[in-house]
């Protein structure tokens, strides 16, 4: 919804609309099951074998680098509008969730030192929040399988959003990026939902700092 009314603005301002590039950042990374990962590498006993998870993060940091390099970047110099769906704060997310400060740590200092978005400095960050209420009922309606990562009860829907709130301040104040946070309730009626998802997407793009 974000591209489509991105794009209409652009159009109504006598730009190409075709320099809204939409780039899925699964496909771009193929980082789906990276979590998963990094999961594994804690045994029974809570214990983290971290001599693993520094070579899991070190490859991926290397690909990341690797594809805003070759894939983002050029895009950014020809002065298109580079959208990702997803970011490199999952993992923030991830670290400050498990508890694992040695993995956050090194999440940091990637991110400080360019490593993970090839010195790209990404000008908007977009985190749209729920209650743990209504986050969990969308997590269950949107009939796909639940991953091993995915919360199973509101509880742990309510520890996932403290995490990634923190994961969200902490990367505000490290980055200087415009930071634009939207709260999304959950709406039933479909005539609804419309209204409300165009009114999400307005305030989103009125709320954009591009050049």
């Amino acid at each position: 919804r974000v591209i489509a009314k991105l794009k209409e603005k652009l159009k109504k301002e006598g730009r190409n609309p075709d320099d809204v590039i939409y780039i899925k950042y699964v496909k771009l990374m193929g980082t789906k099951n990276l979590t998963r990962s990094i999961k594994e590498c804690e045994n029974e006993n809570g214990v983290w074998d971290m001599s693993k998870i520094d070579r899991i993060i070190k490859l991926w940091a290397a690909k990341l680098n690797r594809s805003y390099g070759e894939h983002i970047l050029p895009l950014i110099k020809a002065g298109k509008i580079v959208i990702l769906d997803r970011s490199e704060i999952d993992l923030f997310r991830a670290g400050i969730e498990w508890g694992n400060k040695e993995l956050l740590n090194l999440i940091i200092k990637y991110m400080q030192d360019g490593t993970l978005t090839h010195g790209v400095n990404v000008g908007n960050r977009i985190f749209v929040s729920g209650s743990a209420e209504d986050t969990y009922r969308k997590l269950i309606e949107r009939n796909e399988e639940l991953s091993s990562n995915d919360p199973r009860t509101i509880e742990e829907m309510e520890k996932r959003i403290k995490a990634e709130q923190e994961a969200e301040k902490l990367i505000t104040d490290m980055a200087q990026t415009n930071v634009i946070q939207i709260e999304n309730a959950f709406v039933r009626n479909e005539e609804e939902k419309e209204k409300q998802l165009n009114q999400i997407a307005e305030e989103i793009i009125s709320k954009l700092q591009l050049q």
